[in-house]
């Protein structure tokens, strides 16, 4: 029990300074920004869901899953990010292009949901998500590079969010996409992996965005008082 409740401290810590940040910067975030604060709230649903259905399995002696939840969050994710991503640019053309990523792993999507059911989680999914990710995001920063907007004296909130990002998409694609293999070969080292991996990098992505949403506020804050002052 001291276990399971110090991971799930462990776990939810990152995601209640993303909340606290978020309330602190909440009027002064643009679309992109806001977009990206919804998601880890999102997220924060689906994480103590989680936990509420494997309490209640445990509670009525029914072999615990809650893999069927994470399957469903795949395409809540990566809907709101690439929504994020949609508001973020300005160009028509690349605005299709979100949209034609989008589309095409939203049918993958379904299309493994029909034939392997929801019920085990599926790493392909989780993979082909990723790298959806990765494009249009490493495309943002790339945009952030090209159009001169980088600006160190700010430390630019929107690069350190998607660094943050790609960091857990690029660290998770390898081990998700052997994680079926792994949980029936080696169940024991497959969970370790996943703690040293998983919960790492997905500490650092929202770590990243806390302090990414924390310093929204704290740079426009800055600004009105030199306008002021």
């Amino acid at each position: 029990m001291r276990c399971y409740m110090f991971q799930f401290v462990n776990e939810i810590l990152s995601l209640l300074l993303v909340l606290s940040a978020g309330i602190y910067s909440g009027r002064y975030m643009n679309k992109f920004q806001c977009v990206l604060f919804i998601q880890a709230l999102v997220w924060i649903f689906f994480f103590l869901c989680s936990y509420i259905v494997t309490g209640i399995q445990k509670h009525y002696n029914v072999q615990p899953n809650n893999q069927w939840v994470f399957n469903i969050h795949m395409l809540f994710e990566t809907s709101l990010l690439m929504l994020a991503a949609y508001f973020y640019f300005q160009e028509k053309s690349v605005k299709a292009t979100v949209v034609v990523v989008f589309v095409f792993f939203f049918f993958f999507y379904c299309f493994r949901i029909f034939i392997y059911g929801v019920k085990k989680f599926d790493g392909y999914i989780f993979s082909m998500q990723s790298l959806s990710i990765m494009i249009v995001y490493i495309y943002i920063m790339y945009d952030f590079y090209i159009n001169n907007r980088f600006n160190f004296s700010s430390r630019s909130p929107e690069i350190i969010a998607c660094i943050g990002l790609l960091l857990y998409t690029t660290c998770n694609i390898p081990f998700f996409n052997l994680l079926n293999f792994l949980n029936v070969q080696c169940p024991e080292q497959s969970r370790e992996l996943f703690k040293i991996i998983t919960d790492t990098s997905a500490n650092i992505r929202y770590l990243s965005l806390a302090l990414a949403l924390w310093l929204i506020g704290k740079n426009t804050i800055t600004i009105n008082r030199r306008r002021h002052g």
